[in-house]
């Protein structure tokens, strides 16, 4: 046990010592694109991304304002929906009326 303790420790050095190696190499890498891009291309790296934001943005607001006209044409059907029945009801009563004042004027 004490020997494969030893073992884990070693190794855990070991890969510790790689992921500082690795870090460090990522450090250099990123300090060389940065000085390989000029300023001019980091600025229009932002603009690049803040179109493309633009664009996620505009599609989601395209696709709000299609799911509300769904809603509206919805609402709209069920309104007249509501008030076909009402006019259908409303001639039933007139027919209704007509019947009965033809029952009195018989």
């Amino acid at each position: 046990l004490e020997k494969a303790l030893k073992n884990s420790e070693k190794r855990f050095k070991e890969l510790e010592q790689s992921k500082k190696e690795a870090d460090d190499e990522n450090q250099l890498l990123l300090s060389f694109l940065l000085n390989e891009i000029g300023s001019k291309d980091i600025e229009n790296l932002k603009k690049l991304l803040a179109g493309q934001k633009l664009i996620e943005i505009l599609t989601e607001l395209d696709v709000r304002k299609q799911d509300i006209q769904s809603e509206v044409k919805i609402k709209e059907q069920e309104k007249s929906q509501c008030k076909i029945t009402e006019l259908e009801e409303t001639i039933g009563e007139q027919e209704n009326k007509v019947k009965s004042m033809n029952e009195t004027i018989n």
